[in-house]
């Protein structure tokens, strides 16, 4: 027979498991809310860096886009000017001397494209590299926080059972 006693413990240890999983619970969301709120801050921070690196991308290609610009018109003016003076002096544009500088002149502008061109690779690669990196960390830290499962209710139920268990057996219920 079950003693007040006996009862008295059982209701204390069915509080304190049902407590344990409540606070297990409770917890455990607690958690993934702040797991779901990482992940969103991850992704806004990399939106914004996304953005600040897109910037400065567009920037950076515009000035080089500016530079290619400039070669080509000092270029054409040191031909132009080259022309102009030869023919100030005589020479018209057939002779060999005044090929020779419009071929210099050309070389140079060819030059200093290709080098703008390198350049602009260059720029290209290091944004590319940088959104790269920008997308792992966000990744990184929203999954540095996986999401945790709700404690198991049939676990709940296996203990409160188990703990019924000890209670009839330490009241000596199941002796004959």
């Amino acid at each position: 027979m079950c003693t007040p006693l006996a009862l008295g413990g059982l209701a204390i240890q069915a509080a304190g498991t049902l407590t344990n999983f409540a606070t297990q619970a409770a917890a455990n969301s607690a958690y993934n809310t702040a797991a779901r709120k990482n992940a969103l801050d991850a992704s806004v921070a990399a939106a914004q860096a996304y953005g600040d690196e897109g910037k400065k991308y567009t920037y950076n290609m515009r000035e080089l886009q500016q530079q290619g610009y400039k070669a080509v018109m000092q270029g054409r003016q040191a031909q132009g000017t080259a022309i102009a003076s030869a023919g100030a002096a005589g020479f018209d544009g057939s002779s060999i001397s005044v090929g020779s500088i419009l071929a210099a002149e050309a070389q140079k502008t060819a030059m200093n494209l290709d080098n703008i061109k390198t350049k602009q690779e260059d720029q290209r690669n290091s944004y590319e590299s940088t959104v790269s990196s920008i997308e792992a960390q966000a990744k990184g830290r929203a999954n540095s926080m996986t999401p945790k499962a709700a404690p198991s209710a049939l676990a709940l139920g296996i203990n409160l059972a188990g703990e019924g268990l000890e209670a009839a057996k330490s009241a000596n219920y199941f002796s004959t």
